[in-house]
């Protein structure tokens, strides 16, 4: 199978609470949380990238760091109002710092985002600064969309120090234009 599914949610009082939880958090990534009807939705997979999962073998260079060989949008939004974007990344060298990676909305280039997610690679358990070269990596994006009109916009990544707040040189890249309904 391609991946597990968590449906509901165990009540803290059952003796067993917490462990499917658990193991899940530890051993597979979490790339999909919504909630329709008030019930949680969650799909796991490896942390290793599948090549069935890679099919465009699109590759878009972030500034020298890393290529982006793959990108899928979960559109429409989740029933809760999130844009799930699935990043697939190919290290290019190692950095000296711990980098941080933006997914930006905006309507216009160089503008505030209008939403966005800015994280460690895999969530802090992949490091920019020894992350392996010949392995793909899935980030997994959530976008929120409340308060977001219909229209359509446009989608930036790139890379950042965290303790500086600069962006990496040519590290901004443009991923798409996104039609929210």
């Amino acid at each position: 199978y391609h991946a597990l599914w968590r449906i509901g949610q165990t009540f803290a009082d059952w003796p067993n609470a917490g462990i499917v939880e658990n193991w899940l958090a530890t051993n597979m990534q979490q790339v999909l949380d919504v909630q329709v009807d008030r019930i949680p939705i969650r799909q796991y997979r490896a942390w290793e990238v599948e090549k069935s999962e890679i099919t465009h073998q699109n590759i878009v260079d972030v500034s020298d760091i890393a290529q982006i060989v793959e990108m899928q949008t979960l559109l429409p939004p989740s029933p809760d109002g999130d844009l799930t974007l699935w990043l697939y990344w190919k290290p290019q060298k190692l950095s000296p710092n711990p980098l941080k990676i933006y997914i930006h909305l905006v309507t216009i280039p160089d503008t505030p985002p209008l939403t966005q997610d800015d994280q460690f690679p895999q969530q802090y358990r992949v490091s920019t600064i020894d992350w392996d070269l010949q392995t793909i990596y899935r980030d997994v994006y959530q976008l929120p969309l409340n308060g977001i009109e219909a229209g359509e916009y446009q989608l930036y990544t790139g890379f950042y120090d965290p303790e500086t707040n600069q962006r990496i040189p040519d590290s901004s890249v443009f991923l798409g234009t996104i039609s929210i309904q």
